[in-house]
């Protein structure tokens, strides 16, 4: 046993990278400043998990041999990775049985790379699926997708079904693209897509309204980019909600989260936490105290991490809120439940 809360790994996200050509409202890479949206300071961008890191994590005999693998992005694409067709295929290596998941705006990278990951869901067994995160349709993706290229994004995923790998369209409904909803899911069905699904902006309109005041002074620093293609997510109210429930994403699912830092984390709510000036100082104190490197999978052994007194200290606090983090009571249904 990992420790008295963690019997096996069931459950890994990953944010494989902390770069994106898309700039978001609903992102924690930028913070509005002045009516302008700048990059948050406490990120460090252009960052990706590596591949000795995946081969060190899925190699571990305290990962399950079902693993699920999520890989949604909370500061940057997955895609964005420039190992990430190495990585797919060195996961499937040690974990056959593992089901990937994997969330893209579908506009960075070229049609090769999405040709190639099609391969490989063919040979692992319907166990890839990629969501494409489209909300609209030629003439409104942008406007949400700020920055995705439409011919790019068209000729990636057209690439993709073609070549025979799964794919989900989700798209979030605003005022701009509600009239387009039918007929996108008319083209999903057409195109070869699994499913459509259909998700409700959840931004305020005050947060609508700030951001798109800030959105024409964006202001970077000169940082890499990927493909030459310019920008980077933005957060449109410089901080992250945690009003929405969901579920506990550690140790009822017997889940972690590593981040483009490569830092293990109980989950992604503690990895935007750590980027917002409300809780970066508590996340940080729980986290760190006298060691500011024991979660870190590029310098640390797995097993050290997750034999580390964090995880029971966490599980405890589940049961006496008291001492518990100000994360998890806002953001975790256990607790608002419990």
């Amino acid at each position: 046993m990992i420790n008295k809360y963690f019997s096996r790994i069931k459950n890994i996200e990953f944010d494989l990278s902390s770069t994106c050509n898309a700039y978001c409202a609903s992102c924690s890479r930028y913070v509005i400043e002045d009516n302008a949206l700048k990059l948050n300071p406490h990120i460090t961008f252009n960052r990706n998990v590596s591949l000795n890191t995946i081969n060190k994590i899925f190699s571990s005999n305290m990962v399950d041999e079902d693993v699920s693998v999520p890989m949604v992005g909370s500061i940057g694409d997955p895609i964005a990775n420039p190992q990430i067709v190495e990585i797919i295929q060195s996961i499937f290596k040690h974990k056959p049985n593992a089901g990937i998941v994997m969330h893209t705006n579908g506009g960075l990278r070229t049609p090769e790379i999405f040709k190639q990951l099609a391969e490989i869901e063919s040979t692992a067994g319907k166990k890839l699926m990629i969501y494409f995160s489209i909300d609209g349709l030629a003439d409104t993706n942008h406007i949400y997708r700020n920055s995705v290229n439409w011919n790019t994004l068209q000729k990636n995923v057209e690439t993709y079904l073609q070549a025979g790998g799964r794919a989900r369209w989700k798209f979030v409904q605003f005022e701009w693209n509600k009239h387009q909803v039918e007929q996108a899911r008319l083209l999903a069905d057409s195109m070869g897509f699994e499913s459509f699904i259909l998700e409700s902006d959840r931004s305020s309109k005050e947060e609508r309204e700030q951001y798109n005041i800030a959105v024409k002074d964006i202001r970077k620093k000169e940082t890499a980019r990927l493909d030459n293609q310019p920008g980077f997510r933005l957060n449109a109210h410089g901080k992250q909600s945690w009003n929405n429930p969901s579920q506990q994403e550690c140790y009822d699912i017997q889940g972690i989260y590593i981040n483009a830092m490569e830092q293990v984390l109980p989950c992604c709510k503690w990895n935007t936490a750590q980027f917002n000036n409300k809780f970066k100082d508590e996340i940080s104190e729980w986290l760190y105290q006298d060691n500011s490197n024991w979660n870190n999978i590029s310098t640390q052994s797995f097993e050290s991490i997750m034999q580390n007194p964090l995880w029971e200290k966490l599980g405890d606090s589940f049961y006496n809120t008291v001492d518990s983090c100000t994360v998890c009571l806002l953001g975790c249904s256990k607790m608002k439940n419990g």
